[in-house]
């Protein structure tokens, strides 16, 4: 499973493998490429809307509003002055940056974090329905890893250290609390049976 993600000017990719996930990262100042592995990444969600960049937007139209203004008022009082050209020069600078600014703000963004390493979406690129399918499909294999991972015991495993897995994985929203009272229960009947498993496409 993969989803591309466009707002200019960055460009996002990522792709679901069977035990990470690949990250294209591309901005006007750098590209990147690499890949997590699930086990990296945590269960937790944070939702942001970024607006810090609304002052410095309003800050910069303000600016091109001046400097237009300006080339106007020469071009009607001194319209073969030399400052025509600089008015122009003056407000094509500010309207780029404004533009850029516009432009480059992040709005809603999402970070998978939780683990050592986090991973930053767009909540609603190409759309929201795609975006909320992908990063549900990513949560359900960073269960699915951390459980065949940390869920694995013989039958020599006391059940104290079982206890202590299956309540570490509840405390960090790997399991929940149904899933972890069952596991409980039926471990300490000696039936290890896994509940809450979902199957990983092996597909790259």
């Amino acid at each position: 499973m993969q989803i591309e993600q466009k707002k200019y000017p960055t460009i996002k990719r990522f792709e679901l493998g069977t035990k990470r996930i690949s990250v294209f990262d591309k901005s006007l100042t750098e590209e990147l490429e690499y890949s997590i592995e699930y086990l990296e990444l945590g269960n937790n969600i944070i939702k942001k809307k970024g607006t810090q960049g609304r002052i410095v937007e309003i800050g910069l139209l303000a600016f091109f509003g001046l400097e237009f203004a300006m080339l106007l008022y020469t071009i009607i009082t001194e319209p073969k002055s030399n400052m025509v050209a600089f008015w122009v020069f003056a407000s094509g600078i500010f309207l780029a940056a404004f533009l850029l600014a516009r432009f480059s703000r992040k709005k809603k963004l999402i970070y998978i974090t939780g683990g050592s390493k986090s991973i930053e979406l767009y909540q609603d690129r190409p759309n929201e329905e795609t975006a909320n399918s992908f990063i549900n499909e990513l949560k359900q294999r960073i269960k699915g890893a951390y459980k065949t991972e940390y869920l694995r015991f013989d039958k020599s495993t006391p059940f104290e250290a079982k206890k202590y897995q299956v309540d570490w994985l509840n405390r960090i929203n790997i399991l929940s609390d149904e899933e972890a009272s069952t596991l409980l229960k039926n471990y300490e009947k000696g039936n290890a049976t896994n509940i809450g498993f979902k199957k990983i496409d092996e597909s790259p």
